[in-house]
């Protein structure tokens, strides 16, 4: 093992060769390479460029300056990267995912408080960091019935860019936790790491391509990680969430489609039969 490496649990390997559709509803999450092409995340990356106000190469940048980041944009603030999420290809992916349902980004009225959004994720190279993945993971607040989350890779990364990595299956743990506690809440349910629940598998890590996009599951756990490449490649990407434009009104689903929307759920519809 070479100075500085971690001994933390070894990534996850993805099947690839898998049907998306099927690993999705499995695992929570799937990885859909090259669907987006590499002259619109070219535009993508230098509309990110100006929003954060550095043009440097991105081996140049560092955990001082541009810094990390997490930074939510509305609709019209950013068009190269609008095009993007409107892409014919990821479109194309969301009919499929939530068949009759339909799906929409949200409303692209500029006066609408809960217009379109989208987070812009920078993680540069930190030269006080160490090569590891962090074990645990955490899952943000929110419902099953949600939707999906989106990420989609601006720039090339290496292992350990500070991608960001997934847990899978963990969702299940999740949904079966909302279940035991439905009582205790009212709408959604808190974030956090929630150590006494199940990670069955390490980590997956989302090393990238210009183009690549994974779709995960609102429950399920991930995770940022320290950025120390050995190239000092930096991760910038793109998150943003996409919802049934016809929800759900029950628990269960009101028309089974076959959707992987509504496979997602299946556990969680089977537990509150």
């Amino acid at each position: 093992m070479k100075a500085g490496q971690s001994t933390a649990p070894l990534a996850w390997e993805i099947d690839e060769a898998r049907d998306w559709q099927s690993h999705y509803v499995e695992h929570g999450f799937c990885v859909l390479r090259g669907l987006i092409d590499g002259l619109m995340c070219s535009s993508a990356l230098d509309e990110a460029r100006r929003l954060i106000d550095d043009t440097r190469p991105l081996e140049e940048w560092d955990s001082i300056r541009p810094g990390q980041r997490h930074t939510v944009y509305y609709y019209g603030q950013a068009p190269a990267i609008d095009e993007l999420i409107e892409h014919p290809a990821l479109s194309s992916v969301l009919r499929t995912f939530f068949g009759q349902r339909a799906f929409q980004f949200g409303s692209t009225n500029g006066a609408d408080p809960d217009r379109r959004r989208f987070a812009l994720w920078v993680n540069p190279y930190d030269a006080g960091a160490r090569r590891r993945l962090l074990p645990m993971g955490h899952v943000d607040s929110g419902s099953p019935f949600r939707g999906t989350a989106i990420q989609i890779a601006l720039a090339r990364t290496s292992p350990f860019s500070g991608n960001t990595t997934f847990f899978p299956g963990s969702h299940r743990e999740m949904q079966r936790w909302i279940e035991e506690h439905k009582e205790d809440f009212d709408g959604s349910w808190p974030g956090g790491v929630y150590p006494e629940l199940r990670r069955q598998f390490p980590p997956w890590e989302f090393v990238a391509k210009p183009g690549d996009v994974v779709l995960s599951h609102h429950l399920l756990f991930h995770s940022g990680n320290p950025s120390h490449a050995d190239d000092r490649s930096a991760r910038v990407s793109v998150r943003v969430e996409v919802f049934p434009e016809h929800p759900l009104t029950e628990k269960r689903p009101d028309s089974a489609d076959g959707s992987v929307f509504e496979r997602s759920l299946a556990h969680y519809h089977r537990s509150n039969r």
